[in-house]
């Protein structure tokens, strides 16, 4: 929490960095928050008081008012003339099929949870959006850093250090190998004018063309001073979320898509799908039915 004036942590960076034993072992790391609107201002100050490294998020996006903008800090020091080497690749990308049918997509670690989940973006309106699967959990730390390696396979290693976590080790490094059999699942959901498109990794039995099928809802956060948000729906009543209507369920003619027609899409609301009763030919079901779309915009044509 930012309790303090820029300059006044820039003093308690300084203290620490002189009187800490051993500093020249010591990587001292900032991780400021926006409680105050001065998160790129407390961290450019304590670096400059000392601090080795500073810690942040893409647009300050996080818990309560926000953390430092690493944008923001990287472009003042290149309008100082110096280069931040601010390196924004390196995400975990699904980039070819060694992966299973997921490519193009990424995969992002939960630190909290100690699980992996999946996310298909697509562009509408020239903004980015999309929906977040669930993939992977049961790891033994809090999953912290993901890589692919040359041979396909996701590295995953976990640290407990610096939050609470539902991990039971302190540390680990696991590895994530595609074992060549496809589960049943949706693969990537698409924002229609009138709806989604749901594709799966395998054809679908004929049942799934049933509206019944698919429970639609959607709701939003809301910024405030508080850690985290409720959910809200269309109301403004905490807590809840709005249910939708959906008018019909087409399955394509190769059964791996259905186009799901909903009535009262709203933008700037996620939206939650659950799925039931939904098989492929062999009587698997899905292997995730609960899935998160966050659909800024509705696509118009």
């Amino acid at each position: 929490v930012e309790m303090a004036t820029p300059n006044v942590f820039a003093d308690q960076v300084e203290w620490i960095c002189d009187n800490i034993r051993y500093r020249e072992h010591i990587s001292i790391s900032l991780h400021t928050h926006n409680d105050r609107g001065c998160a790129v201002a407390a961290a450019e100050l304590g670096v400059m008081a000392g601090a080795d490294r500073v810690e942040g998020t893409l647009m300050g996006n996080g818990e309560r008012t926000g953390n430092m903008d690493l944008v923001t800090m990287a472009m003042n020091l290149y309008s100082q003339g110096i280069d931040p080497a601010l390196d924004l690749s390196g995400m975990a990308e699904i980039t070819n099929d060694k992966f299973g049918p997921y490519k193009g997509q990424l995969i992002v670690g939960d630190f909290q949870n100690a699980l992996l989940t999946r996310v298909f973006l697509e562009k509408v309106d020239g903004e980015y959006q999309g929906v977040v699967f669930p993939f992977l959990r049961g790891f033994r730390s809090g999953v912290n850093r993901l890589s692919f390696g040359p041979d396909g396979n996701l590295y995953v290693g976990g640290l407990q250090r610096t939050w609470a976590c539902i991990a039971p080790d302190p540390a680990s490094l696991e590895r994530v190998s595609f074992n060549g059999n496809t589960p049943f699942s949706v693969a990537k959901a698409e924002a229609k004018p009138d709806g989604f498109l749901l594709t799966f990794t395998k054809p679908a039995k004929p049942s799934a063309a049933n509206p019944d099928n698919f429970d639609v809802s959607q709701f939003r956060y809301a910024y405030q001073p508080g850690y985290g948000s409720p959910r809200y729906n269309f109301q403004g009543e905490k807590n809840s979320q709005t249910g939708l209507h959906v008018k019909s369920a087409t399955l394509s003619p190769d059964r791996k898509s259905v186009h799901l027609v909903v009535d009262g899409l709203k933008e700037e609301h996620v939206t939650e799908f659950k799925c039931f009763d939904i098989f492929d030919d062999e009587g698997n079901e899905l292997w995730h039915i609960l899935f998160h779309y966050t659909l800024n915009r509705i696509p118009r044509s």
